[in-house]
């Protein structure tokens, strides 16, 4: 029963969490880019501001648009708050911990980019059809290397449950430690497909709030992903008390801390990053997960 009742309360500190820690983590990585420019950029409150003043706008819609334009930032930012809610942060715990399936995050994250490409071709413009499209089929381009990358995480973890991959023991051997290196690199080109916008929105007011936070939410789900996988690794076991919460807490928000620094970094020295052509980026994540396979079954060979 008291397990049951701590689960129930990792899980809802969880969620919550990650709403106040979103938007924060998104002015924090803005405000963080304009000190590295040389300017003050904006305080790190203000994605919290932006929503406030969304919210209080009456929403335009375009001619034409059916309910699955209105009803798509809603999925949206379900399916995105759904996803998060099953990537453990502090505790290995939760309620969702046996059905917190990297494949069920990743099938989730998949909807909610179907549902935004189809509302952007039910806009009814060619421009936005046309970058739905190609977001889409991208998608489409980027399952091979995903797909490699969680086979060698899921060898290596015995399973693809989340709980059971941040759990992974310290003393693997060190052609592991390189294969879960090359698998988890492979994920980076495919996050970074994730979290790129669509070129053209024509949702508004809410609309365009709840689309807001479905991109903030899958920019801390990814992060929050990979920091499963960088040491020290910190996240209290199940069946934890309260206290030990603390400690991977702490952990969680400086590994989320370091990966905002690297992102904000890398969005300053490389300006033109959106300018690189995804197809090579997801051609490198493919070497990169088949690498990391090679190395696991070559490894296990001698072992």
């Amino acid at each position: 029963m008291i397990g049951a009742i701590l689960a129930v309360a990792a899980q809802a500190l969880h969620v919550a969490l990650m709403l106040a820690a979103a938007p924060l983590l998104a002015g924090c990585v803005a405000w963080l880019r304009g000190r590295l420019l040389g300017h003050a950029g904006p305080p790190p409150l203000q994605p919290f501001h932006d929503l406030v003043r969304l919210l209080r706008k009456q929403a335009v819609l375009p001619d034409g648009a059916s309910w699955l334009f209105r009803a798509a930032p809603a999925a949206d930012f379900a399916a995105s708050l759904a996803a998060i809610a099953l990537v453990p942060s502090f505790s290995r715990g939760m309620t969702t911990a046996p059905v917190a399936d990297l494949l069920a995050v990743l099938g989730l994250l998949a909807a909610a980019r179907a549902v935004r490409g189809l509302a952007e071709i039910d806009a009814g413009s060619s421009l936005g059809a046309v970058a739905a499209s190609r977001t889409l089929v991208m998608a489409n381009l980027a399952e091979p290397a995903l797909m490699v990358a969680v086979l060698t995480l899921a060898l290596l973890g015995g399973g693809t449950n989340l709980g059971s991959l941040a759990g992974v023991p310290h003393d693997t051997g060190f052609g592991r430690w390189v294969a879960q290196a090359f698998a988890v690199l492979a994920l980076v080109p495919v996050a970074a497909l994730d979290l790129g916008n669509i070129a053209v929105s024509y949702h508004s007011a809410i609309g365009l709030a709840l689309r807001d936070g479905a991109a903030w939410l899958r920019r801390l789900l990814w992060m929050s992903v990979l920091a499963l996988f960088l040491p020290p690794f910190g996240i209290a076991p199940p069946d934890a008390s309260p206290i030990a919460w603390l400690p991977g807490l702490a952990i969680w928000a400086g590994k989320i801390a370091v990966l905002a620094i690297a992102l904000a970094v890398t969005q300053t020295v490389l300006p033109n990053l959106k300018s690189i052509r995804i197809e090579q980026a997801l051609g490198a994540a493919l070497l990169a997960a088949l690498l990391g396979a090679v190395v696991l079954f070559a490894s296990q060979g001698f072992a």
